[in-house]
């Protein structure tokens, strides 16, 4: 007979709310587990013997700030308050699942042991710290949690799969925290500091801003004359300087970093405090504003991000999982240029009589975004035109008219390296499970620093299967009239 238990926690509970037994015990009842009690097979504390322990300073920290003295003569005092809500958790290494019965059990151990208490985790609540900081000098302040870290070998019960109880010792360790409380915490500064490049890169920017170098602010967000002379005439070339003409229209009169985190692609974000003394323009109010600046060493730009905190986190569409409906949105968008509304994707292909870089252009770019569903790279004419036509529904277009199209095997080449990406935002992902299709919408900026939107266009695709997404629809919902910016390799 299968007894169905309910589980609480480490405890088992029959339904008729008898006996209450440990998990491990199962097999002294001698009931037949079944399906229902599929989650007893965790390891269970027996016993820790501590080999070493060793204070930890400065474990994990809770906010590093960093900023500037005023340029007025003299010293600036500064306070630092810590958002609530952040929630860290205590580090644990070893081959074995720490589960919450192995931490209690370690943790109690090691309270024992040290006569310290410790926690798994710790909450970050809001603590504040001041110094003076002098005129054009550099200062940071640091808050960091201490910690403690354990060695040793844990003993530990295991159910195996003929409900009998095994027993096995291994060693571990674990950087446990050592106060509820209080958190350790430095100040320092230095005098006649070398910048490092990314803080010289947001002075330049931010000196541009102030001083009106138009030029120079759009370099600095991909808008180099070398782009604007490549891809723009002159018409164009004037009209794109036009639209970022707002950056002259307010008074920057300074600013100050609060706060500066190194992240991935080695790309600092700042967040700056700008003080602006007159504006006429909505991109920047008047008074104190708080801003985001990314900054890059590397890539189609130096400012990489400039956005007021308050406005909603961009969400990056190239950086989804490669197996979603947005991912193949966005590749489809910036190697097919798909930002107008289009309901049958045989418009996209170049007239047959239209200038043949075009025609070529068309072919690269659908054998780039396609490449992958041939095997090992090898494309036909044949095999192409049977998957642009399940991908888009395009059947009124002949490979065989593409340059470096060979007749005796009616294979492809693209012959050109590196791939493209653009500057774009994940606006919303909706899915209707009556037509089974997503709506996927997405804006695009004309600049690599996410200044000025060029477009907002919403997608329509539908899962295949194996056969991946099938793309149904464009439809343009917002033109500034202005191209979103593209990059390549």
């Amino acid at each position: 007979m299968t007894i169905i238990y309910l589980f609480i926690e480490n405890r088992i509970v029959d339904v008729k709310g008898l006996n209450l037994v440990d998990r491990h015990y199962l097999k002294e009842l001698e009931i037949n587990i079944g399906k229902e009690c599929i989650d007893c097979f965790e390891p269970r504390f027996v016993s820790y013997t501590q080999n070493s322990y060793e204070p930890v300073r400065e474990f994990k920290m809770v906010k590093r700030h960093t900023f500037y003295g005023a340029g007025n003569g003299e010293a600036d005092t500064e306070e630092i308050e810590m958002p609530y809500g952040n929630h860290v958790n205590a580090d644990w290494s070893g081959n074995i699942n720490f589960t919450d019965d192995i931490k209690a059990g370690v943790l109690s151990k090691v309270n024992e042991e040290t006569g310290i208490e410790h926690f798994e985790s710790r909450d970050i609540y809001d603590y504040a710290g001041t110094m003076d900081v002098g005129h054009g000098e550099k200062a940071y302040l640091e808050f960091w949690f201490e910690g403690g870290e354990t060695q040793g070998i844990i003993e530990y019960s295991l159910l195996d799969e003929f409900n009998d109880i095994n027993y096995y010792k291994i060693p571990m360790a674990a950087i446990l925290f050592t106060s509820s409380v209080d958190v350790d915490s430095k100040a320092w500064q230095e005098e006649n500091e070398d910048q490092s490049e990314w803080d010289s890169k947001l002075d330049e920017f931010m000196n541009s801003l102030m001083n009106k170098d138009y030029d120079k602010v759009l370099e600095m967000v991909g808008l180099t004359e070398f782009r604007l002379d490549f891809f723009y005439d002159d018409k164009m070339k004037s009209d794109i300087r036009d639209a970022y003409s707002f950056l002259n229209s307010f008074e920057l009169i300074g600013y100050k970093i609060l706060d500066s985190n190194l992240g991935k692609y080695n790309v600092m974000r700042y967040t700056i405090e700008l003080e602006v003394f007159e504006s006429s323009t909505e991109f920047i109010q008047e008074g104190n504003s708080i801003w985001y600046v990314e900054i890059g060493v590397d890539g189609s730009s130096v400012i990489q991000l400039f956005k007021p905190v308050k406005e909603k986190e961009l969400n990056y569409g190239r950086f989804s999982d490669k197996n979603s409906p947005e991912y193949f949105v966005y590749r489809a968008a910036t190697y097919l240029q798909l930002f107008d509304t289009i309901d049958d994707f045989n418009d996209i292909v170049p007239y047959l009589d239209s200038k043949e870089r075009y025609f070529d252009q068309f072919c690269v770019r659908m054998m780039k975004l396609l490449n992958n569903r041939f095997e090992n790279g090898y494309i036909t004419a044949e095999a192409l035109g049977k998957e642009v036509e399940k991908i888009f529904g395009i059947t009124y277009v002949d490979f065989t008219k593409h340059s470096y199209y060979d007749s005796e095997t009616d294979s492809m080449s693209f012959r050109e390296g590196g791939g493209s990406w653009m500057f774009e935002s994940l606006v919303s992902l909706d899915f209707d499970n009556e037509t089974g299709i997503h709506t996927v919408i997405i804006d695009f900026y004309t600049d690599a620093a996410y200044i000025l939107k060029a477009k907002t266009v919403k997608y329509e695709v539908m899962n295949m299967g194996e056969d991946g997404y099938k793309m149904i629809s464009t439809e343009l919902i917002y033109d500034s009239g202005y191209d979103p910016f593209m990059d390549n390799i």
